[in-house]
């Protein structure tokens, strides 16, 4: 009965989040609910109007044998192996074409022509087939029950593989990390163990990950053929690369990198472009060891070898800055010069971008300082800057290093373009505070770069004390800087005890501002929050008003953090109300900020429209701007349907803009308004622009070395959904499979962990057509007492609904038995609109119910789901949510119909 059920979402695209979950998490899980299918059933949404079934298979009688389609791979792979392609593709074809028009029980004989295309894809280098194909290999088999399987293995390699190979990172990461991990320790799998470790050891070491030195010294201890010299090349520099950033001794490097060069000169057919770029860096490692001479030998030779290929790339690029540099270390900075201010010439005739300009601008600004130029130096800085910021932010780590060559005491330093953003117009009216609301101060008016600016000055003229320390933990707390931010941290308690004349050790600030770090700067750690906010709470007697109202407010943070049930979150809302009093200054407007990030869907709508219309009109007479921004971005994304709003994606469009200019890169603020912007695209339809954003959201957070790994676990499953509604099932099937296995059901929250279950289960049944192997899933959650228990109304609702959907042509009774269940879970979230998703459950009901022969329980579910549907949607177009109408309303008027006139033509006349 799966053609006649629809999506279990408050109008086409959304539903509010969990009880007590809104900002990050509540958009966060929003998305969850909306793009893409829990099950088949939710994502066809079929109706009276729906397509007929696909035609039935052709007749079994020209069927090949099992044998004869692996005989046919077989052809295949042999003429793929004596290098005949068009050949090995054609027999390849010949037996995929039999798989598909023919029924084959043995899923091994089904998919394995799949899994010889996705190896002949790898000959290829066609990466976008390879995905596709080693996905359906590795999704069917996993769901037919074989996921240890060699084939299945190898496909779920192949596939991160591909995914590596077109920069698709954060999906390829848990795909390859699962493939070196099922190929370890078995001898049969070697090759593939290999190269699994190969690729895993390349995108940790892009995502810098902690274990990514350890995987890449696990591939220098293997002993196969499997990976090509060029691979381990690889992977050895970029560890030699880990290291010097981790300040080894570049003279051991060098010893390193030398042995790699000997290594590769002495492989016959090594790329000699790929061997110029090792060497470069090994001149690069022997300059950094002073062994000038030599390193600029180097630098020659390689200089000499791109330019007569003409092969004008970023190595060649580099190169040249390390030959410009070693000439001027070498005593003639003048020669240096006039060979960069050629290369500088040169770079915009052969298409290179604004970075390489940048390069090249600061090392002529220090030549010139060098060459007693200091007037030429700075406009070299000054236009080396303006190059970045063509590519950056002002926030950006390289934009900050080069501002801080910029001479803001310059005479005509105010006719810069950029001035004001150096601090040089509005000047640094900053003190390091002993309650760090400067510092917060400055933060929420998006001069991030200012505030580092004017904390170093502050240093520079007092020294490091429990002030400094205090406000530097802040500053780096709020930016997402967990470690440094706990350093910092102690540091201030310690020189607090030391000299207590300028902070108490008592201070409830040193509390409070770890607090933040952890829950709006990190969320990494929540177990750690309660005891924080309890050393907190214990000096209430301490707090000034702004102080108390913070501290309340991340009570309330922390229980949405968390996704504490409805009723938790509430008394916490609650208590703020009445007891935070008055909120002055930047802790006032940070608490109200937390509050409207914590309490959008569980607060009523007025309410919350007040806070951000009080925010907002603070923000702009304070010029606490990036305040407003965050506030405007939080309502928009997790009050009401406001994400629905027609013009929700223009100024969600904006409001990204300016965060990604007032926060520093990977902010968790940032990823929620670009995963805000993904839910908002995919209300209207536009999915591959809302996947774009949502990809984008995911890199940020992986980025973020702090991320939880619920939250990526998540956006994982997201990103399932989204391929399987697009037609890619097999992708989404193997990207959720990764997501639920690393499910902890009694640690993960519970909005995350439902949204998992739902992609994994849903997509199962998807792939295979049989709801039994959703069932399963649900059965074994919905009968984890404990985790049932951890959820809130929604999300149990939700859970008990999908079950009941699984369910309901096999064992109706059981299936109405859930219905109830979900309609009474979500009977327990009073202050929530949830009319849409009662309507919902009704309406699945009714369906179960038609389908099973009971018109009249039918005629009834269905009129009362409608009924609501009509009531929500009337409230809804009133609100201005005119997008949460959608085309479903004709089939649910459909539907209504055809029951009707079956239940009118079982009555008495």
């Amino acid at each position: 009965m799966a053609a006649a059920t629809e999506p279990t979402t408050a109008g086409p695209g959304i539903m509010p989040g969990p009880s007590g979950t809104t900002g990050l998490l509540a958009v966060l899980l929003a998305l969850g609910l909306t793009i893409g299918p829990a099950s088949p059933v939710r994502a066809q949404d079929q109706g009276m109007n729906a397509p007929a079934p696909a035609a039935a298979p052709p007749s079994e009688a020209g069927r090949p044998s099992p044998e004869q389609v692996l005989a046919l791979v077989a052809e295949g792979e042999a003429l793929l192996a004596a290098g005949d392609l068009p050949g090995a593709e054609a027999k390849l074809r010949e037996a995929n074409d039999a798989t598909f028009l023919f029924t084959y029980s043995d899923p091994l004989v089904k998919f394995y022509p799949n899994l010889a295309f996705a190896r002949f894809y790898r000959r290829t280098g066609d990466w976008r087939q390879m995905v596709r194909y080693a996905a359906s290999v590795a999704s069917a088999l996993e769901t037919a029950g074989l996921g240890t399987h060699p084939y299945r293995i190898e496909a779920l390699l192949y596939q991160g593989a591909a995914l590596y190979e077109i920069e698709r990172r954060v999906e390829a990461e848990p795909l390859l990390r699962s493939a070196f991990g099922e190929t370890r320790d078995r001898p049969e799998m070697a090759g593939l163990h290999e190269l699994a470790t190969y690729y895993l050891a390349r995108v940790l070491s892009d995502l810098k990950a902690p274990d990514a030195a350890e995987i890449r010294n696990h591939l220098f201890d293997l002993e196969g053929s499997t990976v090509t010299i060029a691979q381990v090349a690889a992977v050895v520099y970029e560890g030699v690369l880990a290291l010097r950033r981790a300040g080894a001794d570049p003279d051991r490097l060098a010893r390193q990198m030398a042995g790699l060069v000997e290594a590769l000169e002495d492989s016959p057919g090594f790329d000699p472009l790929e061997l110029a770029r090792y060497r470069s860096y090994l001149g690069l490692l022997l300059s950094n060891a002073y062994r000038d001479e030599e390193a600029l030998e180097l630098f020659r030779q390689v200089h000499r070898t791109l330019t007569e290929a003409g092969a004008y790339d970023s190595a060649y690029y580099w190169n040249v800055q390390r030959l410009a540099m070693e000439t001027r270390i070498l005593g003639d900075p003048e020669a240096a010069r006039r060979l960069l201010q050629s290369e500088l010439a040169a770079l915009k005739e052969r298409g290179a971008g604004p970075f390489f300009a940048a390069v090249y601008l600061g090392n002529l600004g220090e030549f010139s300082e060098v060459l007693g130029e200091p007037a030429v130096a700075q406009r070299y800085y000054r236009e080396a800057y303006a190059e970045l910021r063509k590519m950056y932010p002002a926030s950006h780590k390289q934009v900050r290093e080069m501002r801080d060559r910029i001479d803001r005491s310059a005479e005509d330093i105010l006719a810069f373009s950029f001035a004001g953003e150096l601090g040089v117009v509005q000047g640094l009216d900053y003190s390091a505070r002993a309650d760090a609301s400067d510092t917060l101060r400055m933060f929420l008016q998006g001069d991030f770069v200012a505030l580092e600016l004017a904390q170093d000055e502050a240093r520079a003229a007092t020294g490091d004390n429990a002030l400094s320390e205090l406000n530097r933990a802040m500053l780096l707390g709020l930016s997402g800087t967990y470690d440094g931010a706990m350093e910092a941290l102690a540091q201030a308690r310690r020189l607090a005890v030391i000299d207590p004349g300028t902070l108490s050790p008592q201070a409830p600030i040193l509390d409070l501002t770890e607090a933040l770090a952890l829950l709006w700067g990190s969320g990494h750690d929540l177990a750690r929050a309660p005891g924080v906010l309890a050393l907190a709470g214990a000096k209430a007697g301490l707090m000034s008003d702004a102080e108390r109202s913070l501290y309340l407010a991340l009570e309330l943070c922390a229980a949405y953090q968390a996704q504490a049930p409805q009723a938790e979150v509430l008394a916490a809302l609650g208590r703020w109300q009445a007891e935070a009093g008055p909120q002055p200054g930047p802790l006032g407007m940070m608490a109200r900020l937390l509050v409207l990030e914590a309490a959008g869907p569980v607060a009523e709508t007025e309410a919350m429209r007040a806070l951000l219309d009080g925010l907002q009109a603070e923000a702009r007479t304070s010029g606490m701007h990036l305040a407003g921004s965050l506030a405007e971005m939080l309502y928009l994304t997790s009050v009401g349907y406001e994400i629905a709003n027609e013009t929700t994606v223009p100024r969600l469009t904006l409001l990204e803009h300016d965060l990604s200019l007032g926060l520093p890169e990977h902010h968790l603020m940032l990823v929620a308004a670009r995963i805000g912007l993904s839910n908002a695209l995919d209300w209207r339809d536009r999915t591959l622009d809302s996947l774009d954003w949502l990809r984008r959201a995911s890199e940020d957070l992986r980025l973020n070395p702090f991320h939880a790994p619920d939250h990526l676990a998540f956006l994982l499953a997201q990103q399932a959904n989204i391929f399987a509604s697009q037609g890619d099932v097999a992708i989404g099937a193997t990207l959720a499979q990764q997501a639920y296995q690393g499910l902890d059901p009694a640690r993960d929250r519970p909005g995350f962990a439902v949204a998992v279950i739902r992609a994994y289960a849903g997509l199962r049944w998807e792939q295979s057509g049989d709801p039994a192997l959703a069932e399963e899933v649900y059965r074994r959650h919905v009968e984890d007492a404990a985790f049932l228990a951890r959820l809130g109304p929604q999300d149990r609702a939700r859970l008990l609904q999908d079950y009941a959907e699984t369910i309901w042509d096999i064992d109706y009774p059981a299936a109405e038995a859930l219905f109830v269940r979900a309609a009474a879970a979500l009977a327990e979230a009073e202050t929530l609109d949830s009319r849409s998703q009662q309507s919902s459950i009704l309406f699945s009901r009714a369906i179960a119910a038609y389908f099973n022969g009971h018109a009249a329980a039918a005629w009834r579910a269905m009129t009362e789901a409608n009924d609501l549907r009509r009531t929500w949607a009337r409230d809804q177009i009133a609100a201005g949510a005119v997008a949460a109408i959608g085309g479903s309303d004709r089939n649910r008027a459909a539907w209504e119909a055809a029951i009707g006139w079956d239940y009118a033509q079982s009555l008495a006349e």
